[in-house]
């Protein structure tokens, strides 16, 4: 890894996440991985089957956010060199306050499980609190969507052709 993404990690662990996913989708893509045991082999060398759990939870909260319409641009980079936070070690609130791409970084917190302290102009357990609403709210939207689709394919389907409709009050 080079000094100039480690420090960019360092800084920024959603950037990390979505840099691998986006690697770990082009390697699988290639087929050029060999489950070994409790590793993954690739071209680049061993991934932990640890980070290939988070990078699931990373692709899971990232579907929650999008599929809630979260409109801030949080997958594309750009956005962090606006951050006011750049550059700083330490993250406060104030910080947050006066920063013009807060949504953003709070969107990329909230779909990278960030551990800060401070993202977004939230405290890590105001994102927490946050993450679980939103996962309920999902749940509940893609749970109506399923009892949906089924009465849609009931409504739709194929009827029988002993079934007798009512026109007019009169059976036929």
């Amino acid at each position: 890894m080079s000094p100039d993404v480690r420090e960019m990690w360092c800084r920024c662990p959603q950037i990390f996440a979505i840099l691998t996913v986006r690697a770990l989708r082009g390697a699988s893509s290639q087929r050029d991985h060999v489950d070994r045991g409790a590793q993954m082999t690739t071209e680049t060398g061993p991934v932990d089957r640890q980070r290939l759990v988070d990078l699931a939870v990373f692709e899971y909260r990232s579907l929650v956010v999008r599929r809630l319409g979260v409109t801030a641009e949080w997958r594309v980079l750009e956005w962090i060199d606006s951050a006011a936070c750049r550059g700083s070690s330490e993250v406060c609130v104030e910080m947050c306050q006066r920063c013009p791409v807060a949504g953003e970084c709070l969107a990329a917190a909230i779909a990278s499980d960030d551990r800060a302290e401070f993202r977004g102009g939230l405290s890590r357990d105001d994102r927490e609190h946050l993450w679980t609403g939103m996962e309920r709210t999902y749940r509940e939207v893609r749970d109506l969507e399923l009892m949906r689709l089924d009465v849609n394919r009931l409504l739709n389907g194929a009827r029988p052709a002993t079934r007798l409709h009512s026109v007019n009050g009169a059976e036929r």
